[in-house]
């Protein structure tokens, strides 16, 4: 009855999926890019989250360059005939246009089931056999730093909205979501000089050109779209603001209840 209100944080949330990318046939950055540019990310929106969610990069939808100057870009592109005949070539120029097979690690949550489920179908196309694994998220966890998988689905949440984050999480070096030690020596470079700069200008410029290294798709980590976070609240709950994260709720000084509050219309 007009009680609870509806709120939502846009794109906080990025999902994707992680290669183990230091041992055949994932250790040729070729076959990384292929994979990469077959993905059908419009899919993965429409069916894993019922079209609630934005075909992003790496950082978050809007900010290296507009949403619709992403959509026009290999493996964002919504008809897929271009990317997948170059990740067909890319294969044969890999030794691997017969094919492979790959074991994927996938966490027990709807989302992530469904994802990796779309994109095994999607390889198929590629000739590229993929099997599930799915497993609690503890065990899952494990797996993706110690285990023998071929790619894992992994995603992380923004603390705030500060693209940085990505970065520490996804690039640093000896990371949970970096565990096998990819690097780039110019997104090493630019990991540090965004942190020292100043000038917004100038940093976002940074950020730019490490999207356009990302979007090379031979990194350990393929994003797929962004997502976001909601809840409902009682409407009497006032000046709470959607997290961009859980666990930035701490503290709750400035939100307070105020049981004459007028119900909106």
């Amino acid at each position: 009855k007009g009680r609870m209100r509806a709120q939502q944080a846009p794109n906080t949330s990025l999902y994707g999926f992680w290669f183990h990318w230091n041992r055949p046939p994932l250790d040729n950055p070729k076959v990384r890019r292929a994979i990469y540019l077959a993905i059908d990310r419009q899919e993965i929106v429409q069916t894993a989250v019922g079209g609630a969610g934005t075909i992003a990069g790496m950082f978050p939808p809007g900010f290296t360059e507009t949403i619709e100057e992403r959509r026009q870009l290999p493996g964002y592109r919504q008809i897929k005939d271009q990317d997948l005949a170059e990740a067909k070539k890319l294969l044969a120029e890999a030794g691997l246009s017969g094919g492979f097979k790959l074991i994927f690690n996938v966490d027990q949550s709807k989302v992530s089931r469904t994802e990796a489920e779309l994109i095994a179908a999607q390889l198929k196309k590629l000739g590229i056999q993929v099997t599930l694994q799915s497993a609690d998220r503890a065990t899952f966890y494990a797996q993706l730093r110690d285990g023998n998988h071929d790619l894992s689905t992994i995603g992380s949440g923004l603390y705030f909205n500060e693209p940085e984050t990505i970065l520490d999480q996804f690039f640093a070096l000896d990371n949970l979501r970096n565990p096998h030690d990819w690097q780039h020596p110019r997104i090493t470079a630019l990991m540090d000089l965004q942190g020292k700069e100043q000038n917004p200008a100038v940093r976002l410029e940074m950020f730019k050109e490490a999207s356009r290294i990302f979007d090379q798709g031979e990194s350990h980590y393929v994003p797929t779209f962004w997502t976001n976070a909601g809840g409902s609240l009682d409407y009497r709950l006032q000046n709470f603001k959607p997290p961009y994260h859980p666990h930035t709720i701490w503290k709750w000084e400035h939100v307070w209840f105020d049981p004459n509050a007028p119900l909106p219309k």
